[in-house]
């Protein structure tokens, strides 16, 4: 039996390293005949790249191509991409890399993909810092495009019945009894839950699985009360389970009724929205001039109005398109880091303790 005590601070503020510049401040973008026109100082004068940090058949190599596709008739230069696999922690090592050695990657010529809340956390579990020199205020997360709920699941015959509210009641009226079967503990789908649970004040029995699909045949089987996983895993499920919860504002189609909460839910228990999920966007350097991410953004956020884009809809299951704002996503990144960092020290996963 587990007792989930966090403290959380919440990250107010900007990126360090990103200036006030007043001509960066007043700059909006302009559109001629749907394409976005350079900055007063040229830029951009080449081609960008889109780096995929991963295989080009993976999800997030399909992210890239689907954006690359959409930015193609209203950018002023070629988009390319380039598909770079690395480990762990891996992301932030390759804005390390371009930042460093790639002409252009400390004026934004360079755009490293990765997830806002995966990326956000890799210094907790991963030398990060010491291997590259960047903490997570010398990184940019100056955009997400789009995001993909995390579940919270439950066996269809619950006694609290398939309600989140109803949840929340049970679990306080019998501490200790629900069983949470952790799709992997210091993951970030069991950060997620933990923080959840600790913020409810709910006291569960934590059991171990040794992976997602474990956690899931588990709680399917009726051997545990709830585990948590993503969007994919979760829909082919629903035969098997239901969804207690996603970690994202407003319920996808197909993922639940009308018991099922979200995280617009959070206020009601006096919980703050820190988001969860899987955010996909974009990192820089925080060197990068300002005026160059402000344009990045500006064209990166009208990719995601184009059809060719907005067809991920129809082909990733519970995705939501929207770009979010440069202060938003580092704000995102960095709550994550924060809400998470006693998380992983409980566990015994920060990098320090494994080396």
């Amino acid at each position: 039996m587990l007792r989930f005590v966090v403290s959380i601070l919440f990250v107010a503020g900007f990126v360090a390293g990103v200036s006030s510049d007043a001509q960066a401040q007043d700059w909006q973008p302009t559109f001629v005949d749907g394409v976005l026109q350079p900055l007063p100082n040229g830029f951009p004068e080449g081609p960008i790249t889109l780096i995929n940090v991963d295989d080009a058949g993976s999800s997030s190599g399909l992210y890239v191509r689907s954006l690359q596709q959409a930015l193609e008739n209203i950018s002023p230069v070629d988009i390319r991409t380039t598909d770079e696999p690395r480990a762990a922690g891996g992301t932030i090592h390759t804005v390390a890399d371009v930042t460093e050695n790639r002409e252009g990657g400390d004026q934004g010529y360079f755009l490293v993909q990765g997830s806002t809340i995966g990326s956000g956390t890799d210094w907790l579990t991963e030398p990060v810092k010491k291997e590259t020199g960047l903490s997570i205020e010398d990184v940019n997360f100056f955009i997400s495009t789009e995001a993909a709920p995390w579940a919270i699941l439950q066996r269809k015959d619950a006694p609290w019945g398939p309600s989140f509210a109803g949840f929340v009641e049970y679990a306080k009226a019998h501490p200790g009894e629900i069983k949470y079967i952790s799709p992997g503990v210091g993951g970030g789908l069991d950060i997620f839950t933990t923080w959840l649970l600790s913020a409810l004040d709910i006291e569960v029995n934590k059991i171990p699985a040794a992976n997602r699909e474990a956690s899931l045949a588990a709680v399917g089987g009726g051997a545990g009360d709830i585990t948590t996983n993503n969007a994919v895993s979760s829909l082919k499920a629903l035969d098997r389970v239901d969804v207690l919860l996603v970690s994202i504002p407003e319920v996808p189609q197909g993922f639940g009724g009308e018991g099922t909460g979200s995280s617009s839910d959070y206020a009601t228990y006096g919980i703050e929205n820190i988001a969860w999920g899987s955010y996909q966007g974009f990192l820089l350097a925080s060197v990068v001039p300002e005026d160059h991410v402000n344009w990045l953004h500006a064209l990166l956020s009208a990719a995601t109005e184009q059809e060719a884009y907005q067809r991920r809809k129809d082909t990733v299951p519970g995705v939501v398109i929207k770009a979010t704002s440069i202060e938003d996503t580092n704000a995102q990144a960095r709550n994550a880091y924060v809400a998470a960092e006693p998380i992983v020290r409980a566990a015994g996963l920060y990098w320090e303790d494994n080396q």
